[in-house]
């Protein structure tokens, strides 16, 4: 093989390799520009949703809380000072009526002061009432009489302490209720500290419970709510009767107290019971469905539907329901906004209405 030969093989050689890393080259560059006209098409097409008719209606809010059921009035019994029991009137779970006698403690000692000093009371008065006609007679002077005077009034205020102390020796029931369970006996020596039983007074218990700050505003005085003992379906009744003026700091929370009728005799104090309460929110509200709402990190937005496009719109929600959210600000009645795909959707993206809900 010659020379010339041999250069014009290595010639052809090189072109075929050029030719391959261009053609290679080429095929690359059309795949790409493939590439790039596909999102175009896929772009142009529409969207099917689902679309929702915005429109302004009435609609009662659901709040449940827990509360207590509280005794109308309750006390622990206990001596205002220490003694003996002599004699209780205590039974377990009996009905007393008000000032009734439960339990007397030791006054011997208090009655023979007291009668000591209705002696010397007696003995003074007459003292004072011979001075006195001595004193009309000028056959004594005015400072003996007052001194007379004097002993009697202190022998007066002496016998009405002893009075007060023994009245403190007894006992008794300061509102018509029903007693606990009963916790001395006769001969115990009893302090201001023990517990002797306590008193409840369940015809009309108290119903305390607290809401949110948000809902503070839909209880008013008067107004009934309803309330479910644990493990029961029935519903019961009951009278807002005051609301605390200061909300909890702690728990943002306010505190409602209602009025229950205990009559029959139905319900224990210390009951937990579920609260709920119908708040009807204001005529003409906007609800539209939970699902539609797109949160963002500053704001919650909807896709708007218009003339065949979507468009981002800004909205302020109030209160919400299992599957609704209210629309404070925002849409307007007949304004169609998307409920199904609405993640896919972009602004001035084409869409196209597959259904409308309710």
């Amino acid at each position: 093989m010659t020379v010339q030969t041999k250069f014009l093989l290595r010639l052809a050689l090189a072109f075929l390799f050029l030719g391959s890393i261009g053609f290679l080259f080429f095929q690359k560059y059309q795949n790409k520009k493939a590439s790039n006209v596909a999102p175009n098409i896929t772009a142009s097409k529409e969207i099917k949703v689902t679309g929702f008719v915005v429109k302004k209606t009435t609609y009662n809010q659901q709040v449940e809380t827990n509360g207590t059921l509280v005794a109308g009035e309750f006390i622990e019994i206990k001596s205002e000072i220490s003694g003996r029991v002599v004699q209780q009137f205590l039974s377990d779970g009996v009905d007393v009526q008000k000032g009734a006698l439960l339990v007397k403690l030791f006054d011997g000692d208090l009655r023979a002061q007291f009668n000591k000093f209705s002696t010397q009371l007696l003995l003074a008065e007459a003292n004072e009432n011979r001075l006195r006609n001595l004193l009309v007679i000028k056959g004594i002077s005015q400072q003996e009489y007052d001194n007379a005077l004097g002993e009697v009034n202190n022998l007066k205020a002496d016998m009405e302490l002893v009075r007060v102390n023994m009245t403190k020796t007894e006992v008794r029931a300061p509102f018509a209720g029903r007693l606990g369970l009963r916790m001395v006996s006769d001969g115990a020596y009893v302090t201001p500290a023990v517990v002797m039983s306590n008193l409840f007074q369940n015809r009309t218990l108290k119903l305390d419970f607290s809401v949110a700050e948000k809902f503070i505003n839909k209880f008013k005085k008067g107004q009934n709510v309803t309330f479910f003992i644990d493990a029961e379906s029935q519903a019961h009744q009951a009278t807002i009767s005051a609301i605390e003026p200061q909300i909890d700091l702690a728990t943002r929370t306010q505190k409602i107290r209602a009025m229950v009728n205990n009559s029959k005799n139905i319900f224990s104090a210390g009951t937990f019971v579920r609260v709920s309460l119908n708040a009807a929110a204001p005529e003409n509200a906007i609800l539209i469905p939970s699902q539609a709402i797109i949160p963002e990190a500053r704001n919650k937005k909807v896709m708007l539907l218009k003339n065949g496009k979507c468009v981002a719109q800004i909205v302020e929600v109030g209160e919400r329901e299992s599957d609704k959210v209210q629309i404070i600000k925002g849409l307007s009645e007949g304004d169609t906004i998307a409920v199904s795909g609405i993640m896919q959707l972009k602004p001035e993206m084409a869409v196209k209405l597959s259904q409308i809900i309710e």
